[in-house]
């Protein structure tokens, strides 16, 4: 596991003199804010998880630290994608899926304020023979107007005006992109359509934006013969779950530290904003966005969901794979001239 010294920078990034994270937290033992508070990645009721997918865990293991670590221990979300699985609602279930809400005084801001700009961030790990296929899911912010919030995925049409979903998405070879379900405008789609280097509005789902603006990394591996602890919280020592195992060997730069902004529109007026940076550079910035149309709608928290898909067997993993999910962390931004 990397000592990751710009993890700071990563998750809580200088944006301008005019601006303050509020109602900070995170995950990640190696943070060094002290106005972010500590959670535990255990804890499911402290972080707001809810409409969990009960078919699938997330079960939280502790990755190995390199020998001239300084003792802190990595925790992550383990997900599991077994051979042949594609979509949650496939015959195969892979990955994770649930919501957060966050820590109770960051929620009750979110539900009770105007809070009209939040960021999230986490990392994210692939082993080195990680198979990318034609894509999968990662988590993302979502929001909207109570319940309606809920299920703004899966190519739903119906009641967009009142919904954002945005998550991210790899694609084959390893390309990066935000999977964004929005409103449906005519101006979101131009301005959507012009993130470069290649956003594409998909008929029937969201608009895959800014594809290819970034690759995700890999870490390394070496083959072990080293059983697995089924317990809820372990050492990971495999990339897969058969007889021969795999010893998880994370290289330095190996984690994926992912961060998305996203800001809402004034109602009756298009400066809505999405962005992400991975790894500490700004990759994806779309402008000029409606998201809401209502001063009740709100950002919510983190739809926090990966597996394979699309659906369909060509989408599905080829074989039983792992991904890791840490340093889960949200804050939200205040600007001087809105407080």
């Amino acid at each position: 596991m990397p000592s990751k010294p710009t993890v700071n920078d990563s998750f809580f990034p200088p944006l301008d003199d005019d601006f303050t994270y509020e109602e900070a937290w995170t995950t990640s033992a190696f943070l060094d804010l002290p106005s972010a508070q500590f959670m535990n990645l255990s804890d499911d009721d402290v972080l707001g998880v809810h409409r969990v997918n009960r078919q699938l865990t997330h079960s939280v293991v502790t990755l190995p630290s390199p020998p001239n670590d300084d003792g802190r221990e990595q925790k992550a979300w383990e997900a599991f994608y077994p051979a042949g699985s594609a979509n949650p609602r496939g015959d195969i279930p892979g990955g994770f899926g649930f919501y957060m809400h966050g820590p109770e005084a960051f929620a009750q801001r979110l539900a009770t304020e105007d809070v009209v700009e939040m960021a999230i961030g986490y990392s994210v790990l692939f082993p080195d023979d990680w198979e990318w296929v034609k894509g999968g899911k990662l988590p993302g912010i979502f929001g909207g107007l109570g319940n309606s919030a809920y299920g703004c995925t899966g190519g739903r049409q119906t009641d967009r005006e009142n919904c954002f979903n945005l998550r991210l998405m790899w694609r084959q070879s390893s390309l990066g992109e935000l999977y964004a379900y929005i409103p449906l405008t005519e101006n979101n789609r131009k301005h959507l359509l012009a993130v470069p280097p290649r956003t594409i509005a998909n008929p029937d789902f969201g608009f895959s934006v800014g594809r290819g603006s970034f690759t995700f990394r890999t870490a390394t591996s070496s083959s072990s013969s080293s059983s697995s602890n089924s317990s809820a919280e372990t050492n990971v020592n495999s990339t897969s779950v058969s007889g021969q195992q795999a010893q998880l060997k994370v290289n330095e730069g190996g984690w994926n530290m992912i961060w998305e902004r996203v800001k809402l529109n004034t109602i009756g007026q298009e400066d809505g904003e999405v962005e992400v940076r991975v790894n500490g550079k700004q990759v994806i910035l779309a402008t000029n966005l409606t998201l809401r149309s209502s001063p009740e709608a709100k950002i919510q928290g983190l739809h926090f969901e990966t597996f394979f898909g699309g659906k369909g067997p060509d989408w599905a993993s080829p074989k039983d794979q792992h991904a890791w999910f840490a340093d889960v962390t949200g804050a939200i931004i205040v600007r001087k001239n809105e407080s």
